[in-house]
């Protein structure tokens, strides 16, 4: 559908049930946990239900420590109509101790 320019694209969307269980410790339980395949042992975090390297189906979490080391960051300054968020803001890559992947954060999110 097209508005004056703008494409409004009305969704719901679900992260099934092992980001559910991810999402509900974190907000309840104060606990970071990530995917932990049971065929290969690869630990994904954010937590995903099908392991990437094996593409084994995963069911459970595996609490980490809740430790990471910042891998890289930057700062964004370029303002831009489609960003969520006005800059100056940083961004940052996170490896979780425990972790095999790393994810992206942001400061201003």
């Amino acid at each position: 559908m097209f508005h004056q320019g703008f494409v409004i694209m009305p969704y719901k969307y679900s992260v099934g049930s092992l980001a559910s269980k991810f999402f509900i410790d974190l907000r309840d339980k104060k606990k970071i946990t990530a995917a932990k395949c049971p065929k290969c042992g690869f630990v994904n975090f954010p937590p995903r239900s099908v392991c990437p390297k094996c593409f084994s189906k995963i069911e459970d979490l595996v609490e980490l420590p809740g430790t990471g080391t910042l891998v890289t960051f930057t700062q964004v300054h370029y303002d831009s109509a489609v960003q969520a968020v006005k800059p100056p803001y940083a961004m940052g890559v996170i490896k979780m101790d425990g972790a095999d992947t790393s994810m992206v954060i942001s400061s201003g999110m």
